[in-house]
């Protein structure tokens, strides 16, 4: 398997140490993908209060995560904890593609809702089932305020009538395997006590810290137009932080952040260990760093990663809010600015 590298703003690496395993299921024969799958046809074929519409289009996605967080100070675990949790989001529609609840400004509510962790089949439908009851009473009466307010010539109606409210696309099908997370703990328990250890060979820190979190979820997408997805996904992060006060109390508060989506190619152990000290030397040799008290009027060069956030917080941001994609073949910058890429 291969992943990708990204770096930000606040320093990227990809880390691991032990390799945690991931063991696979059969998604045809999973629990929630039937318990999801046969709440939506009931729902299609039975669903309907006298003197209002059925539903036209329904979509599920439950989110069936395993999380692992690890969080260490000084040298000693400040918590841990493993946990399991289920989400349910459901999005419902009454009308037809037309004219319908959502209308099309808005991209149509997903009502969330925590499901059993266990894989018990009644349970789960009966939360599908839950869902969908309050989903379809509160787009019974968003359609009927629509059509009222369209009716009688409501200002704030101001959708296009010949724009449909929703599009009908072709159904994917893409059904992964799922996976569980098998990981040992108490490794990873000393893995970051160990880090955390590290900062502590820097007196001049006032405050540091090292979390670790692992986050695997199998991603179900179901709706009546016969999409199925099926989708494991995985998302490890190590977070460093560490915080120094000058002598004219400047506080500084550096962080990197360490992420992955595979568990097959890291850096050592040794590599993480120097990231953390690098850090940590950075962070001193400016806390000691000489004032500059003497004022400056002049110009400045950044470079690196200084060039990087200030060109977006003080550029980008202001570009893209501006719609630069409309603004081909005019200014964009003030005349004393320029932008070069080399």
């Amino acid at each position: 398997m291969k992943y990708t590298k990204r770096f930000i703003v606040s320093f990227s690496l990809l880390i691991a140490i032990t390799l945690p395993v991931l063991s696979q299921t059969t998604a045809v024969d999973d629990v929630i993908f039937k318990a999801v799958q046969d709440e939506m046809a009931r729902t299609m074929v039975d669903l309907k209060f006298k003197d209002f519409k059925k539903p036209y289009f329904v979509e599920y996605i439950v989110e069936d995560a395993d999380n692992l967080e690890i969080e260490s100070k000084y040298g000693a675990i400040l918590s841990s904890r493993r946990r399991n949790s289920r989400t349910l989001y459901t999005q419902l529609r009454v009308g037809d593609y037309d004219f319908d609840n959502v209308g099309t400004y808005a991209g149509g509510f997903k009502f969330p809702l925590p499901m059993a962790v266990d894989d018990d089949y009644d349970s789960l439908r009966r939360s599908v089932w839950f869902a969908t009851d309050y989903a379809y009473k509160l787009a019974i009466n968003q359609l009927a305020a629509r059509e009222a307010a369209k009716e009688d010539g409501d200002g704030e109606e101001e959708e296009d009538e010949d724009v449909p409210s929703f599009s009908k696309a072709t159904p994917v099908v893409s059904i992964e395997k799922t996976e569980k997370l098998e990981i040992d703990k108490a490794k990873w328990e000393k893995q970051v006590r160990d880090w955390s250890k590290i900062l502590l060979n820097y007196p001049e820190l006032r405050e540091s810290s090292i979390s670790f979190f692992v986050r695997h979820s199998n991603r179900y997408l179901i709706n009546s137009e016969g999409t199925r997805i099926v989708k494991p996904r995985l998302l490890i992060t190590l977070n460093v932080y560490a915080k120094a006060v000058t002598p004219d109390n400047l506080r500084l508060t550096p962080s990197r952040h360490i992420y992955a989506k595979e568990f097959d190619e890291f850096p050592s152990s040794e590599s993480v260990d120097k990231t953390i000290k690098e850090l940590a030397a950075d962070l001193v040799a400016i806390r000691n760093a000489p004032q500059f008290n003497e004022k400056y009027i002049g110009p400045a060069l950044f470079t690196d990663r200084a060039a990087i956030q200030l060109f977006h917080q003080l550029l980008s941001g202001n570009l893209e809010r501006g719609g630069l994609a409309e603004r081909l073949g005019r200014k964009v910058l003030p005349s004393f600015l320029s932008v070069t890429d080399d």
